[in-house]
């Protein structure tokens, strides 16, 4: 029988690996798993890389399809927060701490501006999205909203035969939204004010089903994508005891920066790095690679584990 094959995901650490500072006192075996694998520089963001791993080819258009995952001619038109920065605007579209009740306010507002389009807010407690249902797809090239904060805002525009009349509506939402209740209220307890949306994930997603024996992890995306591919989900498995034959996807707790981050790491370093460095020197796993978003991804064989000079 083959060997088990282990892909991990680790997003957050990219900031740490980028300080050079930092690298003498990472964890003993996250070190020398990094000094002994193969590195490839890849700066693919979170959300596109965790796509990637399911779809059938890389995706490399602006959009990400993942509004599909929810059903049929659905587009996301998630809330965000516009701020007028001298010559350009800025997006924050995170940590926004929206209610249900200022969710379901704020939609009613923007709903009468999209009878013209034939499309229609949805409810979903399962999405951590807004999501629009439409008569028809616009004609459109949207931007993934987590790839906005890396390019100029106008440059991430959408363009397309319908651009004129969707950029329309984006500017009348923003209006809409300005002197809404809502907002007043949200600016009176410190809070950002939500003036305008991006409509993003446009698309059909072409999964490839075959690609993984078990998925590991609680992120809802990584949920959604292993429910669609017909993957076999658990939330955590026994990392010193893999199953041959098996191929693994394995999404890490993203680490938080605000806090202690190295202890977070060590913990990590000792209950999932360590196991499978020893599997991996031992052959009972074919090939540890670990991707790191916004950096790039260390790939591991048995052989390289015995390259003693490198470490």
């Amino acid at each position: 029988m083959s060997k088990a094959a282990v892909t991990l995901i680790w997003p957050g650490i990219a900031p740490i690996l980028k300080q050079e500072i930092n690298k003498s006192i990472l964890p003993p075996n996250l070190k020398r798993l990094l000094k002994t694998a193969r590195f490839t520089a890849d700066e693919t963001r979170f959300q596109r890389l965790l796509v990637n791993q399911f779809s059938d080819e890389d995706i490399t258009a602006l959009d990400l399809p993942l509004a599909s995952l929810f059903g049929e001619n659905l587009l996301f038109a998630d809330p965000c927060h516009l701020l007028a920065d001298r010559d350009r605007l800025i997006l924050f579209s995170e940590d926004l701490d929206i209610s249900k009740d200022e969710k379901l306010a704020l939609m009613a507002e923007i709903q009468p501006l999209l009878t013209e389009f034939k499309a229609n807010f949805i409810e979903n407690d399962n999405s951590e999205h807004w999501l629009l249902q439409l008569e028809e797809k616009p004609n459109l090239t949207l931007t993934a909203l987590e790839d906005v904060s890396t390019m100029g805002l106008e440059e991430a525009l959408p363009y397309g035969a319908d651009r004129h009349d969707w950029l329309r509506l984006w500017n009348e939402i923003q209006m809409q939204l300005f002197n809404a209740d809502v907002n007043q209220q949200r600016i009176a307890q410190g809070k950002l004010a939500i003036n305008s949306v991006w409509f993003w994930g446009m698309g059909q997603l072409s999964l490839d089903h075959d690609r993984w024996s078990e998925v590991v992890g609680t992120n809802p995306l990584l949920s959604l994508l292993a429910q669609s591919s017909n993957a076999d989900l658990k939330a955590e498995i026994d990392y010193s005891n893999l199953l041959e034959n098996r191929h693994y996807l394995c999404l890490l707790d993203e680490v938080d920066l605000e806090s202690d981050w190295l202890a977070q790491l060590n913990i990590q370093d000792e209950t999932i790095v360590k196991p499978l460095l020893k599997q991996c020197k031992q052959a009972k796993i074919s090939q540890l690679t670990l991707h790191i978003p916004d950096y790039g991804y260390f790939e591991l064989k048995t052989l390289d584990c015995w390259r003693f000079w490198r470490y």
